[in-house]
């Protein structure tokens, strides 16, 4: 996202990381002080001058809420967090069309109405907690989309929010996470900017398309928990840039796919939790150009390196 908007992360990054004011954990996420924290926030208030529509990031749910209501443009604002409601959130074309320069919105129980052609959304990273809710948004167009996280949701194989994505060509990161109405994953294949794809806990996806041979660009693919999941398509063999595979708790897999050997680039897999481990069919042999891989029994984890 930070590279979309131009902002120089990788010195950014490490500028902030040699002055000990960020840390990144390995889990690749960032670790910053409370006070830190507090300290940013207090910068973003003041600069706002106590003015919620002038604020850029809005953190507490109710005043996000608040400033969507407003019928005025808001063109300081280019974060919002809506988070911690127990009733559910309907954002409105209209309310939207007044976000111009909105760049990342957390959305938890919560859904789009209404006819959104007339916006032209900066949207670049999106998550998005839909439990209940259809999606009852027309002509959304998300051009400058690079993350979209989506998940507890119960958005079937025929629901339109997925034309969302195939319309979103900048996409980097798709992540589903317990999006329990999918059988197979949506056809991604006009993203060919697309480097990480996650598909977790989707309980009833049974399939991966043959399709995913065109994502020539995917890096990392992480399909974790998926249960229902039965057999891998001969076409992930194209993925030649692919460098981590996880199908860590897809019980259901009992082996890869024939094409397994032309993952080249591959170097780090995990197949904990899955019958592939067990199978004759995997071979140190066919597996001697990765560098980590995990496998789990039942006396334990084990690992070949």
């Amino acid at each position: 996202m930070w590279d979309h908007c131009q902002l120089n992360p990788r010195r950014g990054i490490e500028v902030l990381t040699e002055r000990c004011l960020i840390k990144i954990l390995d889990n690749d996420k960032f670790w910053m002080h409370d006070q830190l924290i507090a300290l940013g926030r207090k910068i973003v208030r003041d600069n706002s001058h106590g003015e919620l529509g002038k604020q850029s990031r809005l953190w507490i749910a109710e005043e996000a809420l608040d400033i969507i209501r407003i019928e005025e443009r808001k063109d300081k604002v280019i974060a919002l967090d809506i988070d911690g409601f127990d009733y559910s959130i309907e954002i409105k074309n209209q309310e939207f069309e007044r976000l111009q320069n909105l760049r990342f919105l957390k959305l938890c129980n919560g859904t789009f109405v209404g006819d959104f052609a007339r916006c032209r959304s900066k949207l670049t990273w999106i998550y998005w907690c839909c439990p209940h809710w259809d999606f009852r948004a027309d002509n959304m167009y998300l051009n400058h989309l690079v993350v979209f996280e989506l998940g507890s949701s119960g958005f079937t194989d025929d629901s339109k929010v997925w034309d969302l994505i195939k319309r979103a060509h900048n996409l980097r990161v798709i992540s589903l996470t317990e999006c329990d109405g999918l059988t197979t994953i949506p056809d991604f294949s006009k993203c060919l900017h697309l480097q990480r794809l996650t598909l977790a806990h989707c309980s009833r996806l049974k399939r991966i398309q043959s399709f995913i041979r065109h994502l020539q660009s995917l890096i990392e693919l992480d399909i974790e928990g998926c249960i229902g999941l039965t057999e891998l398509p001969e076409e992930l063999g194209a993925l030649a840039k692919l460098q981590r595979f996880s199908l860590q708790g897809c019980s259901g897999l009992c082996e890869l796919p024939s094409s397994f050997g032309n993952l080249t680039s591959l170097i780090e897999l995990d197949l904990s939790s899955t019958g592939i481990g067990k199978s004759k069919k995997i071979t140190r042999c066919n597996l001697r150009w990765i560098e980590r891989v995990g496998f789990s029994f039942s006396s334990g984890r084990a690992y070949c390196v």
